[in-house]
């Protein structure tokens, strides 16, 4: 479990996030001085889960599959391991050679296609992309993720710019020409955006702004948090959603930070919550995100949510009131999981403050 140091000739703007990090050996160190407690032996188990899961093409689950192996191979980079001779590494290497393989991103650079995940998928994928460069073994791998990459990201700004009426602009929802949006699908797309920018790629500034105003309009004054679309009441979820939003957008202060924080800090993520796994992953980065203190508290709640419940296979059982989380599976929901409590060892430079 080593890391793969990104050629100069690739990507200089990997320096600073990954190319001064060692996973593996930062890893050891930091559970020794742990003694590998019970949030490193969840973590493990949940790993375990998933590497009974892959199939022999290097996929995840039955149905989404390239949502679900984006998932997947992001929750194995977020706790430290890259590609390498391990088991955890042979199967990165695996999962990312199954998003790269012909067919699976169409030639305008749109992942949602092939598995019919839509622009879910297409962020979610993106995103692992840009967190994979600079860990390949040769140049040429960064090569392969940086080409896929860039086309993904083309794809998300293009989509971007579909028309739209004023209330929604900036956004993104389903599909590329989606008409309106939602900020559930918007979250994926920024986090792509920003995970991209910290590898030096191109992002215009215009699309930050434009994404910060539907963001935005997503968010109710009278109550203090975001809502799935302008006008809806606020979520926990999409509280989370809207917060890290504005983050990755380089938003650090303002009301709409402030106030979705509160609303946060006020109503913490429960498990009976709707969508318990998509807020809980989004609750744990927005709140580190926000300062040591504010990640410290949350990081508790999280790990007190979610470590207990872990079944005995290392898997995460569905929420009681989640009939989506439980149809989406036990992939997504141990991944989600993983990636929410794999935040405190700040590996994937989205989890960079």
């Amino acid at each position: 479990m080593t890391a793969m140091m990104a050629p100069a000739s690739v990507l200089l703007g990997l320096l600073g996030l990954f190319g001064q990090a060692q996973p593996g050996k930062d890893l050891e160190e930091l559970r020794r001085l742990n003694r590998a407690g019970p949030v490193d032996q969840a973590i493990d188990r949940g790993l375990k889960y998933l590497l009974g899961q892959q199939n022999g093409e290097g996929a995840f689950g039955r149905k989404i599959q390239t949502a679900l192996t984006a998932l997947s191979v992001m929750a194995f980079l977020a706790a430290g391991h890259v590609p390498g001779e391990s088991p955890e590494g042979k199967a990165v290497e695996k999962g990312l050679e199954y998003l790269l393989a012909e067919g699976r991103q169409k030639e305008d650079g749109y992942f949602g296609d092939s598995d019919g995940s839509r622009m879910y998928g297409h962020g979610i994928a993106t995103l692992l992309l840009a967190e994979a460069l600079g860990m390949g073994a040769k140049e040429a791998d960064d090569r392969r993720l940086l080409l896929a990459c860039r086309k993904g990201i083309d794809l998300i700004l293009k989509s971007q710019g579909a028309p739209k009426e004023k209330l929604h602009a900036g956004g993104w929802r389903y599909s590329p020409s989606s008409i309106d949006s939602d900020l559930s699908v918007t979250v994926w797309q920024v986090m792509a955006l920003r995970a991209a920018k910290n590898c030096g790629m191109e992002v215009p500034e215009r699309a930050v702004q434009e994404a910060v105003g539907f963001i935005n309009r997503c968010f109710q004054p009278a109550a203090g948090g975001f809502g799935y679309q302008p006008g809806n009441l606020p979520m926990p979820a999409m509280t989370g959603a809207g917060l890290l939003s504005l983050e990755v957008c380089g938003v650090r202060g303002g009301r709409e930070v402030q106030a979705g924080a509160d609303w946060l800090k006020r109503r913490p993520i429960r498990w009976e919550d709707p969508w318990f796994y998509y807020g809980v992953y989004y609750y744990a980065q927005a709140m580190h995100q926000l300062g040591e203190e504010e990640d410290q508290k949350a990081r508790q709640e999280v790990q007190g949510l979610l470590v207990g419940r872990q079944a005995a296979d290392g898997s995460w059982p569905p929420p009681p009131k989640s009939s989506q989380e439980e149809s989406a599976g036990p992939i997504y929901r141990t991944a989600l999981a993983l990636l929410a409590l794999s935040v405190e060892y700040r590996f994937l430079p989205i989890y960079q403050r």
